[in-house]
């Protein structure tokens, strides 16, 4: 046999040999990934997932467009999972909590079953009463902290993860002062997961106040961490 075709031989059994070995290696990685992105989100093994979504404030049967891509964005987390889910309004499920993965998507005043769920499990957290062309109106508020809405410059949310009772399945809270502030909530949860899960862990309760900056101009990705409100939240 030439050298020629020795050298060509051994360059393909180099080539086949490093492409199993990275493909192999990417498939660890990627297993791994999954492994901790279901810890994260509650979702390994069989268990159910449902989303509840709240309507328009002004009309109870309809859901306002950014919701509807929140809708979306934790579909997303759900499918990549693994288990699938259900999807409700708000006035439509009044099941209990911790025997499934629950997310629940809308402010207090939108969705009552985020009402709800921050007076039973966030005691230390709320938001004022809606006033209209009043400027605090629907600020969020924890302790001494409030954070007040300017339309169009700074808006704000709520994302927590509450374990209703000890080895529970999470509900995971998105309740913003907007649409596009669920959205931008949402997209923070699937897109920074890895900070949170290194933050959190797969086991720990936490309650984020995100911003979002000029949504009008740079739109939902403009979110930025403004507080952990954690301890406050979670004060009795």
């Amino acid at each position: 046999m030439s050298s020629i075709v020795v050298n060509v031989a051994i360059g393909v059994l180099t080539s086949v040999v490093t492409g199993s070995l990275v493909w192999s290696w990417r498939r660890v990685e990627f297993l791994r990934r999954k492994g901790r992105y279901g810890a994260f989100f509650g979702l390994s093994g069989a268990g159910e997932c449902v989303v509840v979504i709240g309507q328009q404030m002004n009309n109870p049967f309809g859901v306002q467009r950014s919701d509807v891509r929140a809708l979306v964005e934790v579909a997303s987390i759900a499918n990549d999972g693994g288990p699938g889910f259900q999807i409700f309004q708000s006035d439509q499920f009044r099941e209990g909590t911790g025997g499934r993965v629950e997310f629940c998507i809308g402010g207090p005043f939108a969705n009552n079953r985020t009402a709800g769920h921050i007076a039973t499990y966030l005691p230390g957290a709320g938001f004022t009463p809606y006033r209209r062309d009043q400027p605090d109106s629907i600020a969020i508020v924890a302790g001494g902290s409030e954070f007040v809405r300017e339309p169009g410059l700074r808006e704000f949310v709520i994302l927590a993860r509450v374990f209703p009772s000890p080895g529970a399945r999470p509900l995971f809270l998105i309740a913003g002062q907007t649409g596009v502030t669920n959205l931008a909530a949402a997209h923070y949860l699937r897109c920074r997961f890895e900070e949170l899960r290194r933050a959190y862990g797969a086991d720990r309760r936490f309650c984020l106040v995100l911003r979002l900056d000029r949504p009008d101009v740079y739109g939902h990705e403009s979110v930025h961490l403004a507080s952990d409100i954690t301890a406050t939240a979670f004060a009795s």
